[in-house]
């Protein structure tokens, strides 16, 4: 089944950074074909294996296997809709200051 394959592979992203979760796995949004992937949902057995998990992700940044993978801690619609506008904002002070290398939070 398409379901079992999902959580095989979630499980080795988890097992690249040292952790073996139990854990539930689901795509979200529609099918689009010939489109990139849909997101991964994956729920965790608690708030400490997700602050767990959260803390480890970085890691995947050095794995040859999972340096694409991101992973974001669930958030509300309210949340996103503030992260929206902070990419945006972002994206127009790079755009009117491109010399400027840094970080804005």
């Amino acid at each position: 089944r398409k379901d079992e394959k999902l959580e095989e592979r979630v499980q080795e992203v988890f097992q690249d950074i040292g952790l073996k979760p139990t854990l539930q796995v689901s795509r979200v949004g529609k099918i689009n074909q010939g489109k990139s992937k849909r997101p991964v949902k994956v729920s965790l057995s608690s708030s400490s294996t997700v602050h767990q998990v959260l803390s480890q992700v970085r890691k995947l940044r050095n794995s040859a296997t999972f340096k694409s993978v991101y992973v974001r801690p669930d958030r509300s619609e309210e949340e996103r809709s503030q992260d929206r506008l902070l990419v945006q904002e972002l994206l127009k002070k790079r755009g009117s200051e491109p010399d400027k290398v840094g970080t804005f939070y």
